[in-house]
């Protein structure tokens, strides 16, 4: 009676986590987010605090990775954000401006206050800026004058609070308190 009072829950407790997911996530239609991870347009987010430089912040977000893929196959691996559109980027910025506690100090109608770093570099070819996630670099919403790796050492770039939340270029071992993961959904 004990075994198929437990089978009998643990159907349950399936039956509900599937009926979690929007859509259909027993097909191939990817769906689903890992927990405290935000889905927008087919894509997992999620926003650290964290002070780190551009490339711990990029190797902290390498540790994600979608458990359907596995393996260490690069497109199952989160990154640095990648932006690809106005929506895009809109969603990124608010998200960026709302979730979590409002930093001590910070002006509610700004929402946080620092910057944050995203996937954008040129570390490879000075002026040719290129993902983490090996995506098309598709548009921008650099600050006017930037990028304009200033010292010769600007090749990371990130979303800056005090501009408008557009995007700089800044030396990758700077450290900023925020960095944006993004993860193709399951």
């Amino acid at each position: 009676m004990f075994c198929r009072q437990k089978t009998l829950l643990l159907t349950l407790a399936l039956v509900t986590i599937l009926s979690m997911c929007p859509g259909d996530c027993r097909g191939d239609a990817p769906c689903c987010c890992p927990t405290f991870w935000t889905a927008y347009n087919g894509s997992c987010y999620r926003l650290f605090s964290y002070s780190m430089n551009w490339h711990e912040a990029e190797a902290h977000c390498n540790q994600f990775s979608r458990p359907s893929l596995g393996g260490g196959d690069r497109n199952s691996v989160a990154h640095l954000v990648s932006i690809h559109s106005p929506d895009e980027h809109d969603f990124v910025v608010s998200y960026f401006r709302s979730t979590g506690i409002k930093d001590l100090g910070a002006d509610e109608s700004i929402g946080r206050v620092g910057d944050m770093w995203i996937g954008i570099h040129d570390t490879t070819s000075e002026g040719n800026f290129e993902w983490t996630d090996r995506s098309s670099f598709t548009m921008n919403m650099w600050y006017p004058g930037q990028p304009d790796n200033s010292g010769s050492g600007e090749d990371c770039g990130e979303i800056r609070n005090v501009i408008g939340f557009k995007w700089n270029d800044r030396p990758c071992d700077n450290v900023n308190k925020y960095f944006m993961c993004k993860l193709p959904v399951w």
